[in-house]
């Protein structure tokens, strides 16, 4: 397998899944190149309304300029699910520390039956953030 260098992040168009049968092909083998090698791609063509993301994106630096103590009430150590927040330092990738925060959100799913029943997300203070999402 030939490795791409990126100079920057790739922009991959979703209308392309549309194109014919050829392209298509070619656009999801880019999408999976791409995912593999890099991790990350910008996507256009998905029909999100802009409004809904000026808001995200609001509320997220809304969210991870809350108080450290604020932010673990969410703390993905807590989840039956693998959600919920992680500080700077808690992932690693390859072996290698990650210096950076992040939340993870998914699903709702019934909790494992040795999980407590109350969903985590419910102790953050910011109650749009998360459905929003």
């Amino acid at each position: 397998m030939t490795v791409t260098t990126y100079a920057t992040l790739p922009v991959l168009d979703l209308v392309r899944l549309e194109a014919d049968p050829e392209e298509r092909a070619v656009f999801l083998d880019e999408v999976r190149r791409t995912a593999y090698e890099l991790g990350f791609f910008y996507v256009t063509g998905h029909g999100v309304d802009p409004e809904l993301i000026r808001q995200v994106l609001a509320h997220t630096r809304q969210f991870f300029a809350l108080p450290e103590a604020e932010k673990l009430a969410i703390a993905m150590a807590n989840s039956p699910h693998f959600r919920g927040y992680n500080r700077k330092g808690q992932e690693y990738t390859r072996g290698q520390q990650d210096w950076r925060e992040q939340v993870d959100f998914g699903p709702e799913r019934a909790p494992l039956p040795d999980v407590a029943q109350r969903h985590h997300a419910d102790l953050l203070e910011l109650p749009e953030f998360r459905p929003q999402v």
